[in-house]
């Protein structure tokens, strides 16, 4: 079940009594429309992710009280076109906090050492569902990294696995693959730089 159709279920229970249990989407398409279904489906609330935490709070606010969602957030300030992520874009969407910035880093890095094979076996298996799901995956943690370049090719292989065209399939995997090393590359030589050394 989706988050569509539970929200539908929602409803249909909620309608002998009248309640309303307040629902927000949350999700890592950006697809025309998205946000026009899940309102039309009966949810009260639309975040696309990354969020921010303020941003998030003052939707549930907002939601909470009967209030329409607010517009989308304005666009962040660019981070360096080379820049394969954006520490102070990782800070912002992490409140601020250092510590939870270091989390999505190593958790990103521990991931990454598992799905990237997995998703080369795909690959080469021509598993377009399985390909497809790791790169909305992949989209949601580039996003909270602010690794805008790894974003847009992730983005453009979850497109290219809903048609049968292999060949662009292929193609757009190994731009992914290209911006995920670099990114990798770059957090490691943070998450290194920023890790208290331990005595002995």
């Amino acid at each position: 079940m989706n988050g569509i159709e539970a929200t539908a279920r929602i409803r249909r229970q909620e309608q002998p009594g009248g309640k309303h249990t307040p629902i927000i989407a949350m999700t890592a398409h950006a697809l025309d429309g998205d946000q026009q279904r899940c309102l039309q489906a009966g949810m009260d609330g639309y975040a696309s992710k990354p969020f921010r935490p303020d941003e998030l709070r003052r939707l549930i606010l907002d939601v909470c009280a009967g209030g329409a969602p607010p517009a989308g957030r304005p666009s962040p300030p660019p981070a360096s076109p080379e820049a394969p992520w954006d520490p102070s874009e990782a800070a912002r969407l992490a409140d601020g906090n250092r510590e939870t910035v270091a989390l999505i880093v190593s958790t990103f890095l521990k991931d990454l050492r598992q799905t990237l094979p997995a998703a080369r076996q795909a690959a080469w298996a021509r598993d377009r569902q399985a390909l497809g799901a790791l790169a909305h995956r992949w989209k949601g943690s580039l996003g909270l990294l602010g690794a805008r370049q790894g974003v847009a090719c992730a983005k453009q292989l979850e497109e290219a696995c809903r048609s049968p065209d292999i060949a662009t399939i292929q193609a757009a995997f190994g731009q992914l693959q290209t911006a995920l090393l670099a990114v990798e590359a770059a957090l490691s030589a943070w998450d290194r730089s920023n890790t208290p050394c331990k005595s002995s």
